[in-house]
């Protein structure tokens, strides 16, 4: 975005500024949530562009079993640790939801692992705030789900299994160290506090991440039914054997699931998920008459900041800076290919030679 002054207030056209409260923290107004915050005005352009697309993913993916978006939610937004502590943020951790409210520290630049938090986090208040009790291991599963969610300036990429994920799952399941699928969907929520463990975490995930793409997609749409019906009250238990059958089976089908995935099932969602980055921010340069004839050129001109942007579509500078440091250490190859129509489209060539394309074009 750059760095005079006058980018920094056109970036936040798009922001209602309120007074300041009397914690100190101003207060912006965004279209799903009201902002409060001392962080600088390009972190806080950053969150209302990502909280945005956040809380619309939120309320497409739920609306079988949620209300809905409506008014807007509280974030506490705070640029040092310092202040996050002092607001009652945990020590050692880069966000959380109180029951309250949605924080989260920012520090000298956002990333991708406190971005993570946030989704995950902000899942939580969104399931506090539109959709009811849910059983403690399908919400914190859900929350991780969206947590792993890959933000591209356009959307999200759901599904992503990380390689290093991959693997403590695999340990899990072979060590046979994960909960009985009975016991585990019979916690509750002081059940599941008192034996806070990286391998719940691990294996609710996991179960999400596999009723939600295991199988072709064909567990999704039961797996909302079953969300649906607890959410509104139903004994968990019993609507999971009307809609699943057998907790045994259910387990048996997760195990093979995981055990059978190979070491980088999610190649093609990352590469998918870089070329959609890079399109996004080429459409947009393209849009301000910025044209290129391959993609060292785009690169090039990324490096030096020179990527142009109205600034009603801008997105986070960081967001294209991490993607292109990422694919320093890929062996993914990368072309733009011109059609005779005048379309352009972002190639990604993964190291076997499977091809992903995205077309360069607005939303």
């Amino acid at each position: 975005m750059g760095s005079k002054p006058i980018q920094f207030l056109l970036a936040l056209l798009t922001l209602t500024l309120t007074a300041r409260g009397a914690d100190g923290l101003r207060a912006y107004t965004t279209k799903y949530y009201t902002i409060h915050t001392n962080a600088n005005a390009e972190m806080v352009r950053e969150a209302e562009v990502r909280l945005t697309g956040m809380a619309e993913e939120y309320q497409r993916r739920t609306r079988d079993y949620s209300a809905g978006v409506a008014g807007r939610l509280p974030f506490y937004l705070y640029g040092d640790q310092q202040s996050y502590l002092d607001a009652g943020g945990r020590p050692g951790t880069a966000g959380m939801f109180t029951g309250q409210k949605l924080m989260a520290v920012a520090g000298d630049e956002w990333t991708a692992a406190t971005w993570h938090v946030v989704q995950h986090e902000g899942f939580h208040q969104y399931a506090h705030e539109r959709i009811g009790p849910l059983p403690i291991w399908v919400e914190e599963g859900l929350a991780d789900y969206f947590g792993e969610a890959v933000f591209t300036g356009d959307r999200f990429i759901f599904g992503i299994i990380p390689p290093w994920r991959l693997q403590r799952v695999q340990q899990m399941i072979r060590g046979n160290r994960y909960r009985p699928m009975e016991d585990i969907m019979g916690y509750g929520y002081e059940d599941w506090n008192r034996d806070i463990t990286i391998e719940n975490y691990d294996q609710a995930w996991s179960m999400v991440q596999f009723l939600a793409q295991g199988k072709e997609g064909k567990l999704q749409k039961p797996f909302e039914d079953y969300v649906r019906q607890v959410s509104h009250g139903r004994a968990a238990k019993q609507a999971w054997r009307e809609t699943f059958g057998p907790i045994q089976d259910f387990q048996e089908a997760w195990r093979q699931y995981w055990i059978k995935q190979d070491d980088a099932p999610s190649a093609k969602l990352y590469a998918r998920a870089a070329a959609e980055i890079f399109a996004s921010f080429l459409a947009r340069a393209q849009e301000r008459g910025q044209r290129f004839d391959t993609f060292g050129d785009f690169e090039k001109a990324a490096g030096k900041g020179e990527l142009r942007c109205r600034d009603d579509l801008w997105l986070p500078p960081g967001l294209l800076k991490e993607t292109l440091e990422a694919q320093l250490e890929s062996q993914t190859r990368w072309e733009l290919q011109k059609e005779a129509n005048g379309a352009i489209r972002v190639v990604a060539i993964l190291p076997d030679d499977r091809r992903i394309m995205v077309k360069v074009a607005l939303p």
